[in-house]
């Protein structure tokens, strides 16, 4: 599949709600403020996996209110989850709040921020976060994902600058990859960004799985023989690699 399947309806969605999105959900939605919460994103899927869609935040606690972002953030996915995301929040290990909304389609997410813009709750919310703000987002990712992992409490991201042109060979390459990586233990899941940039996931029930991955993955000759051809020619550069640790809201 090529890259403009991928990223044409992220861009689409973009431009058709980003000027109604940050009329009516200012400071939480956005994120182009300083708030109390959240970031990077997974969700619960519909199909016990990740949504098609999603959009994520990533949040840095101010010094010393770490619980009190985390405590803000299970509010939140109290009051989204009503009105129809699908929420999954992890903090990472620079101690970041990664909190998605995700969705079927980007025709669910608009419907979703429709209902947030007429809701007193959402309202009520975001003026107790802006008045005195926990923690400011630094990332905010609009995703397609042709490729959806498990939901799992564990997940390492790698963040794949892609070379002008490339998106398209590259996820070709991630969904070989995949294919390699599932034998070996991981959930893959593909994610492509609103510039085109690959958000490559594995998906573990725990950390010690992860280490079992690894340890498979150094063996394994099918996966040092990709290594070593997708290497040849690099299309992409690996700017960042997220280990996430998935955060349940008490009860």
């Amino acid at each position: 599949m090529g890259c403009a399947g991928f990223v044409a309806p992220l861009r689409r969605a973009w431009r058709d709600h980003a000027g109604f999105i940050a009329s009516c959900l200012r400071g939480f939605v956005t994120g182009d403020t300083p708030m109390n919460g959240w970031v990077f994103a997974k969700s619960g899927g519909r199909r016990g996996a990740w949504a098609d869609v999603a959009v994520v935040r990533e949040w840095a606690p101010a010094p010393g209110r770490d619980a009190e972002m985390f405590q803000r953030a299970s509010e939140a996915s109290a009051i989204f989850g009503k009105l129809g995301a699908t929420i999954w929040m992890g903090a990472d290990q620079n101690g970041h709040l990664h909190f998605v909304t995700s969705f079927a389609d980007w025709g669910a997410w608009a419907k979703f921020a429709a209902a947030a813009e007429a809701s007193k709750e959402v309202a009520a919310f975001n003026a107790k976060l802006g008045a005195d703000p926990s923690a400011t987002n630094v990332n905010t990712l609009f995703l397609d994902q042709p490729l959806l992992a498990k939901v799992t409490p564990v997940t390492v991201v790698y963040h794949w600058e892609i070379d002008t042109g490339k998106t398209g060979a590259f996820v070709a390459l991630a969904q070989e990859a995949a294919g390699i990586q599932a034998k070996l233990g991981a959930s893959p899941g593909i994610n492509v960004d609103d510039v085109g940039d690959v958000w490559y996931e594995t998906a573990f029930d725990s950390w010690a799985a992860w280490a079992a991955f690894e340890a498979a993955a150094a063996k394994s000759k099918e996966w040092s023989d990709f290594l070593a051809r997708a290497n040849k020619d690099p299309i992409a550069h690996l700017t960042r690699v997220i280990r996430i640790q998935q955060f349940n809201p008490p009860k």
